[in-house]
């Protein structure tokens, strides 16, 4: 049987891509269309918000690797219930998080004390609306679920596409006719729920034999869900405070570079976001290969999709780092080109840190062994959240990205140190694969850092065009034959 997985990451690469268009492509317009302190105001709703993408805690992978299991096995019950129980508990998260939003915003101007009272105001109103809408989708995205453990991505792409699309020509419209952020959120309300039903036709029309009942909620399947989802729900929430509640320490003590840090923040989560997605192709195919007795094959798909994904991610952090300012400038505008270039900069390397590391914990949940990771993103938030509230005062957002580099390195230090790997693939030794897979496809950052330490913040396009050459030579020449195979497989329009 030949393998889907470059088919299965090439479709999650697109589902990836519809995932972060909304908060890709909006920027640029409501940054010209809202004043600075809306667009801060928006950028701060969103970011706040999102929080309850969080509280996912890892249930759509674990759902999908039961669901490839079932398919490999015929067992359409366990499906059915996992497809259930995984929905219920999404709902009462949601709603969880829905009412630690509406606490957040009751106490908004401790949080954003340089806000005027309107902003304050009008951010409560659009983060009660956009966090309802999060609500809504967290339960919903087992429906897509379903898809990835059957290995039918496409159909994971298309739904995720529709639905993202739908929202941003809603926001787009009303941002441009009412200037209103309380307003666009409205809209992605409308845009979300609208996506929503179509994720429910789709399963109904696409997925085998569609079954959904408040029966097949049982007691047992949320123990085993708890069990197995239980160290990512650990990571979700040291995410929070390593990466998304950061936002609010800008706000607190540099609230004129909230919009320049939400902006670098969403564009350096491009290339870790673009990571996750082929990575978690992964997932389903090692649930599957573990299900028909093929684990020798794990070992093979962590060297080849981690080599790969890194000489990618690294070419892609280059980018960033080098034509920071006149990504920047492009943009958002000249307004928040300088000092969103030294944003971008620390961010998509802090990105391309903690990425380096994601195809390893990929296959980790695959084989089921993220119960041995636990404590790594633990110290990693407690490093990154500290270090954010010591440098902020002083440093502004510049500290709070410097604190966060600080803390990706010590987490993929910890992960590789420990190496919950080492007896499920057995003959893995961790000193080769972190040189062959993470330091060494990661070779065009190292030019890219000596670039911007010596280059202006803006320097002119025939410099930057120039380290970008010499960027790409490095990435071509740690450039191997497996990963133009992968690269080519991703092309296929079929495996």
């Amino acid at each position: 049987m030949r393998s889907g997985l470059p088919r299965n990451a090439a479709w999650n690469v697109v589902a990836g891509l519809a995932s972060v268009s909304t908060s890709m492509l909006l920027p640029p317009f409501l940054a010209r269309w809202l004043t600075p302190e809306q667009f801060g105001g928006w950028a701060l709703s969103l970011q706040a918000a999102g929080f309850l993408n969080y509280l996912n805690f890892g249930l759509q992978l674990v759902a999908a690797r039961f669901i490839a299991t079932a398919d490999a096995t015929g067992d359409r019950a366990l499906r059915d219930r996992v497809v259930a129980t995984s929905m219920a508990a999404l709902l009462v998260l949601g709603l969880i998080g829905l009412f630690a939003i509406f606490l957040f915003c009751s106490q908004l101007e401790r949080f954003v004390p340089h806000a005027t009272p309107e902003l304050r105001e009008q951010m409560r109103h659009a983060m009660l609306w956009l966090a309802a809408s999060y609500c809504i989708q967290l339960p919903l995205s087992i429906l897509l679920a379903i898809f990835i453990g059957l290995r039918q991505n496409g159909y994971y792409a298309f739904a995720t596409f529709v639905g993202r699309a739908g929202t941003f020509v809603a926001v787009l419209i009303t941002a441009f006719v009412t200037r209103d952020i309380v307003a666009a959120s409205q809209a992605w309300f409308v845009g979300t729920v609208l996506g929503g039903i179509f994720w429910i036709v789709l399963w109904r029309v696409r997925s085998p034999d569609p079954t959904l009942k408040p029966s097949m909620i049982t007691s047992g399947m949320a123990r085993t869900l708890v069990k197995e989802s239980g160290p990512l729900a650990v990571w979700s929430l040291a995410m929070l405070f390593t990466a998304h509640f950061q936002i609010l320490i800008v706000a607190r003590y540099d609230y004129a570079a909230v919009p320049a840090f939400a902006s670098a923040f969403a564009l350096s989560m491009l290339g870790i976001g673009l990571l996750q997605a082929a990575g978690g192709s992964v997932v389903p195919q090692i649930g599957a290969a573990g299900a028909g007795d093929q684990r020798h094959e794990t070992r093979k798909l962590l060297y080849r999709a981690t080599h790969t994904l890194n000489l990618v991610l690294g070419l892609g952090t280059a980018f960033q780092m080098v034509a920071g300012w006149w990504i920047m400038r492009f943009w958002l505008g000249p307004a928040y080109a300088a000092q969103g270039a030294v944003l971008l900069t620390l961010l998509a390397l802090l990105q391309c840190i903690r990425g380096s590391g994601g195809t390893y914990s990929m296959v980790a949940i695959g084989v089921g062994v993220q119960g041995r990771m636990t404590r790594n993103p633990i110290i990693e938030a407690l490093v990154s959240f500290g270090l954010a509230w010591l440098l902020a005062p002083r440093f502004g957002a510049v500290g709070v990205g410097l604190g966060m580099c600080v803390a990706g390195l010590v987490g993929v230090a910890l992960m590789m140190r420990q190496n919950p790997l080492r007896d499920r693939v057995h003959d893995l030794d961790i000193l080769p694969y972190v040189w062959r897979c993470l330091l060494l496809p990661l070779a065009p950052v190292y030019i890219a850092i000596g670039a911007v330490l010596v280059m202006p913040v803006d320097a002119g396009l025939l410099a930057v065009g120039g380290v970008l050459l010499l960027c790409g030579a490095v990435g071509a020449a740690v450039t191997t034959r497996e990963d133009r195979a992968f690269v080519m497989g991703l092309l296929k329009r079929r495996a």
